[in-house]
């Protein structure tokens, strides 16, 4: 019998600690539809369900997309309108982790 990932998938949602995952939307998806059963008809439905089993979910890759993390802070002397400088150079984990 097979059981594996599916005994880490319950304990996670069991903790109810902060999950935090890059691009995890894709990894939410495949999980669900594996160890759940099959994923909700709409997108509603599904961010309900994973509200539910995840109540603090982060993904790094939509945080490194926002503010205040998106740019570098700007220097003090600088033009109000000049361009402000990206602070990572990808949203790819291996980009983000090197900053």
């Amino acid at each position: 019998r097979k059981v594996g990932f599916h005994k880490i998938f319950s304990a996670l949602i069991d903790a109810k600690r902060p999950v935090v995952g890059h691009a995890v939307l894709y990894d939410l998806l495949f999980a669900l539809s594996h160890f759940e059963g099959l994923l909700p008809e709409s997108f509603v439905k599904f961010q309900e369900l994973v509200r539910d089993l995840f109540p603090s979910l982060f993904c790094t890759q939509f945080l490194v997309k926002s503010e205040p993390f998106k740019f570098l802070p700007r220097a003090e002397d600088a033009d109000p309108g000049s361009k402000r400088k990206h602070r990572f150079g990808s949203v790819a984990l291996g980009a983000v982790f090197k900053v």
